[in-house]
């Protein structure tokens, strides 16, 4: 597990999609939960705000919802914030069957985007190639993986981490067995090969992390 670090200029059509009329930057501070089957990110992070306007402005836009404001200081507001995915980056992710575990920094600006992920090689190869299509890349920073608040299951994806939880709640893990992986995936709502692909990604990752020094 790696993480890197890309810093990119939008081509005209990434631009094109987001409103920074009134937004000069959102800067991630910590990312609680990415879910893109809803298309949703929540976080904690740093609004910056264009001369003229305040936060009250921000009301209505497409692309962010504060939930809370945390502090607020001139333009600059660390809000609790719940931002609409990019229909773009939920394209990437399917497409290039991305399987990362998103983090900071992260910044969505008018002309800079820089996006950090944590994945295996293989993950991280495609998503470079994903990323190629929303502009031209000015940076890329390889870094060790390192979880903040470290327990086992932080080493997963979040949809990795709900299966698993689910499987683990379910009985899955039990022996005898109390649920099927059919019927795991029909009480998730996802196909059973879907399932069973992230029940074994979930395992070599944790694996993997118990025994890194090994």
């Amino acid at each position: 597990m790696r993480k890197v670090t890309v810093e990119l200029i939008p081509n005209p059509e990434t631009r094109r999609r987001r409103d920074f009329n009134k937004i000069s930057s959102i800067e991630a501070l910590q990312i609680l939960k990415t879910d893109f089957d809803k298309g949703i990110r929540l976080g904690i992070g740093i609004c910056t705000i264009k001369e003229g306007f305040s936060l009250e402005d921000m009301k209505g836009l497409d692309i962010i919802e504060v939930l809370d404001v945390i502090k607020a200081e001139k333009n600059k507001y660390t809000c609790l914030i719940k931002i609409k995915v990019p229909d773009e980056y939920v394209m990437l992710m399917k497409k290039f069957d991305l399987d990362l575990i998103w983090d900071t920094p992260t910044i969505i600006a008018e002309n800079k985007l820089i996006i950090s992920v944590i994945g295996d090689k293989e993950s991280l190869k495609r998503f470079l190639e994903a990323v190629k299509l929303l502009g031209d890349i000015r940076s890329i920073k390889y870094l060790p993986s390192a979880f903040q608040n470290y327990n086992v299951l932080s080493c997963l994806t979040d949809r990795q981490r709900d299966v698993v939880l689910e499987a683990k709640r379910s009985g899955y893990y039990d022996y005898p067995r109390r649920i099927s992986g059919e019927h795991l995936a029909e009480k998730i709502g996802i196909s059973k090969a879907a399932t069973i692909e992230h029940l074994r990604k979930a395992e070599a990752r944790i694996i993997s992390n118990i025994f890194g020094g090994y």
